[in-house]
């Protein structure tokens, strides 16, 4: 659910006021492995990720929460709605944005040998919404003995 800096909650176009949340995605480290983690870019790397897995195992690999689990503040400072990187309420998606969903759809379409990751590449950076990888930053995860 998004909400507004005032309290208001964000309908969509649709209505509805509940979207998922593919930033608050958990899995198993090993699953990242496999389907290669996020792609380097700005915006729409954590859905591009989802899909991938969905493709690959099914949509049954893939168990959405039925209740809302986060609230995220839908400000003039966050990333949808920053210039060039829109993404709206009534359905406005930006140039960068939709260049990066359709290459990264007709990729997982068509497959990598049609559409290779340096064309999805490519694309990313003339949107100018690549990100430079920068590693992992932490491991969380208790030592095991």
């Amino acid at each position: 659910i998004r909400i507004r800096p005032d309290g208001a909650i964000v309908f969509f176009r649709d209505h509805r006021c509940m979207r998922m949340c593919v930033a608050s995605f958990m899995a198993r480290r090993q699953l990242f492995r496999e389907h290669g983690g996020y792609r380097t870019v700005l915006c729409g790397a954590d859905t591009d990720f989802l899909e991938r897995v969905r493709l690959e195992r099914g949509p049954e690999a893939v168990i959405a929460m039925e209740l809302p689990l986060v609230f995220g503040l839908w400000s003039a400072r966050s990333l949808t709605r920053q210039p060039g990187l829109e993404a709206t309420e009534h359905g406005f998606r930006s140039a960068s944005r939709r260049r990066f969903a359709e290459i990264a759809g007709r990729q997982r379409l068509l497959g990598r040998a049609i559409v290779p990751d340096c064309v999805v590449d490519a694309v990313v950076q003339e949107a100018g919404i690549h990100r430079p990888c920068q590693g992992v930053v932490a491991d969380l995860t208790p030592a095991r003995r």
